[in-house]
C-alpha cells in the first residue's frame, strides 16, 4: 500500500474531509470531499485564483515523512513538474549536487539535517535556487526576522493543494 493509499485510508476511517488523489500518473486530478452532503461525494479542487502557466520545473521535495513527500510531489506533479524526493537534508544535499534543480521544497524539522541547515547549505552555493519551507512552525515564522537563513517562503501546514501550486508560481514571477 502506497503511503498516498494509507493516508486515505486513515484519513476515512477517522471521517475526516481531505484532499483524496486520483489515480495517480498522468492525467492526475486532486478531489476532496463536499463537506455540505455529509463528505458522500467527491468534487474536484480548482485554484481559487489562476495560476499562470509556466514552463514545467524540476523540483525536488524534502520531507522525513514518506506520506507528505508523496502528496507535496504529486500536486506538484499534477501541476506539469518533474518532482524529485529526498527523506532527509543530507539526501537532498547528495542529490542537489548531483542534480540541477529549479526550486525546493523542504520541512524544517527532520533527521540528520534540519531542513534551516540544508537550505543555508544549498544557498551558499546556488544563492539563486529558491527553497519553500513547508513546516506546522510556519506560523511562528511570520516575519521576516524569524524566517530562517536561506528559506524564500514558508508555507504553513496543514496546506491546501493551491498553497503550493501558488508558492511555485510566486518563485517564478
Amino acid at each position: 500500500m502506497t503511503a498516498i493509499a494509507r493516508l486515505l485510508s486513515w484519513t476515512e476511517t477517522l471521517s475526516i474531509p481531505i484532499l483524496r488523489m486520483g489515480d495517480l500518473g498522468i492525467g492526475c486530478a486532486i478531489y476532496r470531499t463536499n463537506p455540505t452532503n455529509g463528505g458522500t461525494s467527491m468534487e474536484p479542487v480548482t485554484p481559487q485564483q489562476p495560476i499562470p502557466e509556466r514552463a514545467p520545473l524540476n523540483i525536488l521535495v524534502v520531507d522525513d515523512e514518506e506520506m507528505l513527500r508523496e502528496l507535496i510531489g504529486s500536486v506538484l506533479a499534477v501541476g506539469g513538474h518533474t518532482v524529485i524526493t529526498a527523506a532527509n537534508g543530507r539526501e537532498a544535499l547528495d542529490k542537489f549536487f548531483s542534480e540541477k534543480f529549479d526550486l525546493i521544497f523542504t520541512d524544517r524539522a527532520m533527521p540528520e539535517m534540519n531542513g534551516d541547515e540544508m537550505a543555508r547549505t544549498i544557498k551558499h552555493v546556488s544563492p539563486q535556487t529558491p527553497i519553500i519551507m513547508v513546516t506546522a512552525y510556519g506560523f511562528a515564522m511570520n516575519g521576516k526576522a524569524v524566517k530562517p537563513e536561506g528559506v524564500d517562503r514558508v508555507v504553513h501546514k496543514p496546506f491546501k493543494a493551491n498553497d503550493l501550486l501558488e508558492a511555485v508560481a510566486d518563485t517564478q514571477a
